[in-house]
């Protein structure tokens, strides 16, 4: 815990660092939001793992199903999912509609497969980047540059652009 706080510290002034070189304009509520964008990002940092993990096994259960076609199945869990919504539920029930009578399923589908396709592959290289930068001792900003240089590199902007 030690080390966490350590990492939220320094974290915590490369934000209020990156805050005082706003605007002027913007520049009270980015060192106000500082606190709070540090807490998001060690949860983010939490998260990440964890949903990759719960990603691989929806995967693997996918793959084991395939046989049974659990596409056809998928308005079942859709219905499932749509009881624990209480009032929101008929909102859910016409976006579903929506999104049936315009047909545009498969291009949310492609866009949303697109986008996660590029994110594996920013994950992928950032493992590979860490892997080739272990145990270098390096500032926060520079940390925050190196990966958003990695990122940049990698990523494809008219499949994301078209994706959104």
């Amino acid at each position: 815990d030690g080390e966490d706080v350590d990492v939220n510290a320094e974290r915590l002034a490369l934000l209020q660092g990156l805050g005082e070189k706003a605007p002027e304009s913007i520049r009270p509520f980015a060192l106000k939001c500082a606190p709070g964008a540090v807490k998001v990002w060690e949860l983010v940092e939490k998260l990440i793992p964890m949903l990759t993990l719960a990603y691989a096994k929806c995967i693997e259960l996918y793959e084991k199903l395939k046989p049974y076609h659990p596409d056809d199945l998928v308005p079942c869990f859709l219905g499932l999912a749509m009881c624990f919504f209480g009032g929101e539920f008929p909102m859910c029930i016409a976006t579903v509609v929506a999104i049936k009578v315009t047909g545009s399923g498969k291009a949310i589908k492609g866009s949303v497969t697109a986008i996660w396709s590029e994110a594996e592959k920013v994950i992928n290289e950032e493992i590979k980047d860490e892997k080739d930068h272990e145990g270098e001792e390096i500032k926060p900003h520079e940390l925050l540059t190196r990966k958003a240089i990695v990122a940049l590199k990698v990523m494809d902007p008219a499949a994301l652009s078209t994706s959104m």
